[in-house]
Order: C-alpha cells, then structure tokens, then sequence
C-alpha cells in the first residue's frame, strides 16, 4: 500500500453522519446507550467533539462498545475542541454491525464546570 492511499483525505461526502448527543452537567461518569438505526450497517469511522468552556485540553475519557462489545471497543480521551481548535479525521474503524445494533458505553467527566456541555459522538457510515 502507498503512502498516497495511506494518507488520502477524508471524503466526507461517501458516508453518511449519524450524530449521537450526551449532556453532561457536572463531573462524572455518564452513561452512553443508543441504538443505531437500521439503515447504518458498515460503520467506516468515529468523531468526537465537545466544547466546554475551560482552559482544559482534555474533558474526559470515553470508552464505547459496539456489537455488544464483542466486535469493537473504543477507549479515547476526549479533548475540548474549544481549546484544540483543528480539524481532525473521524478515526477508522471498518466496521460491519449487526442490525439494531447497541451502541454503550461510559463518558467520565474530569473537569469541574458549572457549565452544563455536549459531548457529540459522530458515526460515519457507509451509504
């Protein structure tokens, strides 16, 4: 494989967006529980975002399940993109869910704020 195929640029118009919002009103750990609607069956990659008002760089961690954890988990910190402001690529995952599936997991909050947040969680789908 090529660097070139490597590191070729995202194109956002070959997937769909399926956008999963938590609220966050103090620090904490939060539960996450969705299920995915059925036409979303090759999940291609994963984004977060969540804009807080903190000098914090890093909000909390996430840890996901999908397939009922048999087939993926992802465990992540979460930055505040309030701060780091760029652009980043949904990261790869390639992966064929089963129908109805269940997205779970756990956000746990690290900053003291009284300000309550959203943490978006953006799943690219195949079309």
């Amino acid at each position: 494989m090529s660097i070139e195929n490597i590191y070729k640029p995202f194109n956002y118009s070959e997937y769909g967006i399926y956008v999963i919002k938590v609220t966050i009103p103090k620090k904490g750990v939060f539960k996450i529980e969705d299920t995915l609607p059925l036409h979303i069956k090759l999940l291609k990659g994963i984004y977060f975002t969540c804009n807080v008002q903190s000098a914090e760089k890093v909000v909390g961690h996430i840890r996901l399940n999908l397939n009922e954890g048999i087939l993926k988990n992802v465990q992540l910190p979460i930055m505040n993109t309030s701060v780091i402001r760029h652009t980043a690529y949904p990261i790869p995952l390639n992966e064929t869910l089963k129908s109805n599936s269940l997205l779970q997991g756990y956000f746990i909050n690290h900053i003291s704020t009284k300000q309550i947040f959203t943490l978006k969680i953006y799943l690219h789908y195949e079309k």
